[in-house]
């Protein structure tokens, strides 16, 4: 071990150190012995960084290691390890056909936000589209940690991917991320939650403000959804009226009336279309009328995921064309 590990506590990343290497980066207490060239040529910042002159904190133990120039970065460990990786592996890294962690995509956005490395940010940002989708019909955080296609990513995430998407200037995401984040708990809200690299994450007061305003909204829709859906009769081609009218009308006073309908935030989950499609598995009502009820719940959705920027409550955000609901 060298002076200067000794002195600092560092420690190699076994993956990352490479013996033909000719420069070593450090990020928090982690070493990584990289080629200067490669990451010169992805990038101009990582250029300009390593003709800096490093803090004369390293003087006192030596500017050396392994005969390799030492570079301190000001990033997390887990997350400029990320960015080695991609840099190194490619598209193999990606995992095109595989899921990957939130918070990995996360890291490399970030990063690859600050180096300049726009092709990077540009595939993470494909990717996250996969989840933070703007096309209602794939959008559905019911399902997410269940199966999910190209992220393994959980609710309480969104906090972190809603600063990331303000960090990106990503209009056309921050929408369906603030929705998502109107679902946690007003305590996870407040307190924020803490990344993968043990950073805190937190909404901006602006932003913490705005999302228990949009949740208010949303808390108005679901309840208009609610009991907009059930204010109807037997369709026109209902088969047994009486009993149709009848079972709308019970499960309208009823299940549709209780406070995790009239009184929830997630406006888009389709919980109601799944109480229709109950209703008739029980035989409670006919064919037609399932589809009454299914057309109509579809109609109330499409006006509230227009309606959702404007919920959202995100001020003067500037989102050019928001997706049509198909």
């Amino acid at each position: 071990m060298s002076e200067v590990e000794r002195t600092l506590d560092l420690k190699r990343d076994s993956d990352l150190w490479f013996e033909d290497g000719n420069t070593v980066v450090i990020a928090q207490n982690v070493a990584f012995r990289v080629h200067r060239t490669l990451l010169s040529r992805h990038s101009d910042t990582f250029n300009d960084l390593f003709t800096i002159p490093q803090p004369t904190t390293l003087d006192s133990v030596g500017d050396c290691m392994d005969g390799c120039p030492i570079v301190r970065v000001a990033d997390s460990a887990h997350d400029f390890k990320r960015l080695l990786h991609a840099l190194y592996d490619g598209v193999n890294y990606l995992k095109h056909d595989e899921s990957m962690e939130f918070s990995d995509l996360a890291a490399l956005a970030r990063l690859g936000n600050k180096y300049q490395l726009d092709n990077l940010v540009s595939g993470v940002c494909g990717r996250l589209a996969s989840v933070f989708s703007t096309k209602v019909k794939n959008f559905n955080p019911a399902t997410w940690g269940a199966d999910p296609p190209l992220i393994n990513v959980k609710a309480s995430d969104t906090i972190e991917a809603f600063n990331l998407f303000r960090l990106l200037g990503r209009a056309d995401m921050i929408p369906v991320a603030m929705y998502v984040c109107c679902q946690l708990p007003i305590s996870t809200l407040v307190r924020g939650v803490t990344r993968a690299d043990g950073t805190r994450e937190q909404l901006s007061q602006g932003d913490l403000e705005a999302c228990l305003v949009a949740r208010e909204a949303l808390t108005a829709g679901y309840a208009w959804l609610s009991l907009t859906f059930l204010e109807v009769s037997a369709c026109g081609t209902c088969t047994i009226p009486g009993r149709c009218t009848l079972a709308i009308s019970d499960v309208r006073q009823g299940p549709a009336s209780g406070p995790d309908l009239c009184q929830g935030t997630d406006v888009l989950s389709g919980s109601l279309a799944f109480l229709a499609g109950s209703m008739h598995r029980d035989q409670l009502i006919c064919d037609d009328c399932r589809d009454m009820l299914m057309s109509r719940h579809e109609s109330i959705r499409k006006t509230l995921w227009e309606q959702l920027p404007t919920m959202m409550n995100l001020g003067n955000l500037d989102v050019e064309s928001w997706p049509p609901y198909d």
